[in-house]
């Protein structure tokens, strides 16, 4: 089997606003469909086991499908082009984007060395996999799944929120505690308002710090009480960037201040070269 059919995220981040109305749901933190529940939790369950075994698991039709599923919720948190991509990014323990798109390749190398019987594709992506924490991400799934355990409480947090009511109006800021208290505390004050939901989420280190830089950055277009009327696109490059700028970012609750590792080229067996994030 040739790598050339692995296919993984490809389409930008989003940049623009969603077209439906999100009227009771806000966009991004609507529930995972009572049809996808045990189906995703049972293909989480079948991916853990295989990647915890450290050995590459006899291919099937299920197990790879299995992956299919999981690289697919991966990319929902990378793209955040979903109703549930923050409800998905919560349950997986809230990966950055880049995480996530990265996970979701891996994800894809992972089935197609399954499918190959490639043993070492499988062990680069596998040692991979577990270096940025995904097993970690993949248990915290099983647990708030099937155990109801309580979402990891962080630092704290960037973001952007907004109500389809004023589509060109986005809430940026930064708080400690969750995004989920400051999305009720939005849907509380503005009643008027269609529900409140995420765009954009980036977990941090100091709060306070990214707070005074985003409202220093974005005054241009602030309209008061934490709200900008500005494009997506320049709302989020904005904030990622004043980010990383001054350290105040991570990939996830297991990173602290960990970087992502570089891709690398690999060479298979057969001669073909792979570029493996």
């Amino acid at each position: 089997m040739s790598f050339k059919s692995v296919r993984g995220p490809h389409d930008p981040v989003r940049t623009t606003m969603p077209l439906a109305a999100y009227r009771v749901m806000g966009f991004g933190t609507v529930p995972v469909e009572e049809k996808h529940w045990q189906s995703r939790i049972d293909a989480v369950r079948m991916v853990f086991d295989a990647l915890s075994s450290r050995e590459i698991p006899t291919s099937s039709e299920e197990l790879l499908a299995a992956f299919s599923v999981v690289k697919g919720l991966f990319s929902r948190v990378a793209l955040g082009d979903t109703g549930d991509w923050y409800t998905i990014s919560r349950l997986l323990g809230y990966p950055s984007a880049p995480l996530a798109l990265a996970t979701s390749w891996r994800m894809a190398w992972a089935r197609a060395a399954i499918r190959a019987q490639d043993t070492d594709v499988f062990r680069i992506v596998s040692s991979r996999i577990d270096e940025d924490h995904c097993l970690e991400m993949l248990g915290n799934y099983l647990d708030m799944t099937i155990d109801a355990a309580h979402p990891l409480v962080e630092h704290g947090w960037a973001y952007i929120l907004w109500s389809s009511t004023e589509r060109d109006v986005m809430h940026v800021g930064a708080a400690s505690g969750s995004v989920e208290d400051v999305v009720k505390r939005l849907c509380r004050e503005h009643p008027e308002h269609a529900a409140f939901g995420v765009l954009s989420t980036w977990l941090i280190h100091d709060p306070l710090v990214a707070y005074a830089r985003i409202h220093e950055t974005l005054s241009p277009y602030a309209l008061g009480d934490g709200f900008f009327r500005l494009d997506l696109g320049t709302a989020k490059t904005a904030v990622e960037t004043l980010l990383r700028e001054t350290g105040n970012i991570s990939h996830s609750p297991w990173h602290g201040d960990q970087e992502l590792p570089h891709p690398i080229w690999h060479t298979t067996a057969s001669g073909e070269q792979i570029y493996i994030r």
